[in-house]
């Protein structure tokens, strides 16, 4: 129990460094608060992990100097945010009118409460199924964290003799759980993991529906959220404790702040990406690049360079210097992987397989890209949603063609490494995807509130009664 209690701290600290860093909109009321519940998550887990890490490496990953470590950022977080409080009330516009809720709106929510239940359930029993959770997570992940958070056994965590486990894959994912099992006295519960991953799915969900709520309404929001979780594959991840939805969190989060536009907090999220998963790493980098290649993302790329500047800074100290073993992709020189790419029917095989995992994303009546199709012909496609969504856009073909040429590259059989990565690879970016092209849809029309008509209807009734002039 205290191991789960002890979540509340990292998710404080992402709370008061998200709201201090006035990357959200000064407006928005609920809409802001659900994106900035799922961003603090984000942003919150992500530093409370690295912040264990640099303590175990020191020999201090203790609760009270974990505690102590995490109330300091806590109150920094507060500092700074009373410090740009007056400022953010000065720059506030006058309060937003309630929403008038339509019957289409209502059924919505409640088929978003109902898609949601279900999802629930789905995770629950994929949980009950595999308590520990399956293969990556009980070979690779879990196992690292409890590494970790033995006392002084960190090393081991990295150690070379691990070389089915990938000791030179980032500990982001492990590094949160291992605090979580120090917190909680080093009992190494299965339930620790089960519920940083459950709260990685819950964040995710909440940034989708939040972003969309902020940029285009309620409407959008519930559109978006049924969406997400009608891609069943994803939300089966979520119990199986990999950090495939860690990244995808972390992946969804940069490309909404990039949309906002906050690109130094962008910046951050995309270097925490690279500190769970290499993948992560890629990521930031292709993003770096699309944006640098649009005209309108290089009005965000040096802020976006200065958020990611430290934590690409670390994530290579710990490639190059803590956890140095080569990736198999690059253990078998340059002719030979030059042989892999230019092989047609090699490509042929990947490109078919792509297309069938894509369509398998979920049933042709519910699948979460003919649903965004849908919402996207409904509604139209906003003015200027080119111009501002382009760098984001040509970012997720990068990374495909990156995550297909690293199938490739890599020495395993074809098909068993399509078979047994390639589902994972889409459920990285498939949240990010989504909420970049429902991004682009024309806000649907906002009801005005009853408030507003009868005002209107005074206001009009007074000028009807006012006497003609002389």
């Amino acid at each position: 129990m205290i191991a789960l209690l002890s979540l509340v701290f990292p998710l404080a600290i992402g709370w008061v460094w998200v709201e201090a860093s006035a990357a959200l909109p000064p407006r928005g009321g609920w809409a802001v608060r659900i994106l900035q519940a799922g961003l603090a998550a984000a942003v919150g887990f992500g530093v409370s992990s690295l912040v264990f890490l640099l303590l175990a490496m020191a020999g201090l990953a203790k609760a009270p100097v974990l505690a102590a470590c995490e109330l300091a950022l806590i109150a920094g977080g507060a500092v700074c945010l009373r410090r740009a409080g007056a400022a953010r009330r000065a720059s506030r516009p006058a309060g937003e009118s309630p929403y008038r809720w339509t019957l289409a709106g209502r059924l919505l929510v409640v088929a978003l409460c109902v898609c949601s239940l279900l999802a629930a359930g789905i995770v629950v029993r994929t949980v009950a199924a595999a308590p520990h959770g399956k293969w990556d997570a009980w070979a690779i992940w879990n196992l690292r964290a409890r590494y970790l958070a033995g006392d002084g056994a960190w090393q081991h965590g990295v150690s070379p003799l691990l070389a089915q486990s990938h000791p030179e894959y980032p500990l982001g994912t492990s590094s949160l759980i291992a605090r979580a099992w120090v917190y909680g006295g080093r009992d190494f519960s299965p339930v620790v993991p089960a519920a940083i991953g459950g709260l990685y799915g819950l964040a995710t969900l909440l940034v989708v529906t939040g972003a969309l709520a902020v940029f285009g309404g309620p409407l959008l929001a519930a559109l978006g959220g049924c969406v997400l979780l009608s891609a069943t594959g994803w939300v089966a991840a979520i119990g199986t404790q990999y950090a495939d939805v860690p990244l995808a969190l972390y992946f969804t989060s940069a490309v909404v702040l990039l949309a906002a536009p906050s690109p130094l907090l962008a910046g951050v999220l995309a270097g925490l990406a690279a500190t769970v998963k290499n993948e992560g790493l890629a990521f930031a980098l292709v993003l770096l690049l699309a944006l640098a290649v649009t005209r309108a993302g290089r009005k965000s790329l040096i802020r976006y360079c200065l958020g990611l500047a430290p934590l690409l800074a670390w994530t290579l100290v710990f490639k190059l210097a803590i956890a140095p073993a080569a990736d198999p992709a690059f253990r078998q020189g340059l002719g030979a992987m030059l042989r892999e790419l230019a092989d047609p029917s090699a490509w042929g095989v990947v490109l078919g397989n792509l297309a069938g995992q894509t369509w398998a994303l979920g049933p042709w009546y519910a699948h979460p890209l003919v649903l965004a199709a849908a919402v996207l012909l409904a509604f139209g496609v906003r003015e200027r949603a080119r111009e501002e969504l382009l760098s984001l856009w040509l970012a997720f073909g990068l990374m495909l063609a990156v995550y297909l040429a690293v199938i490739l590259l890599l020495p395993a059989d074809l098909n068993w490494q399509i078979e047994t990565s390639m589902d994972r690879l889409l459920l990285q970016i498939l949240p990010a995807a989504l909420v970049s092209a429902l991004l682009a849809v024309q806000p649907p029309a906002r009801p005005v509130p009853k408030s507003e008509e009868q005002a209107a209807a005074r206001a009009s009734g007074k000028r009807r009664r006012l006497p003609p002039r002389p």
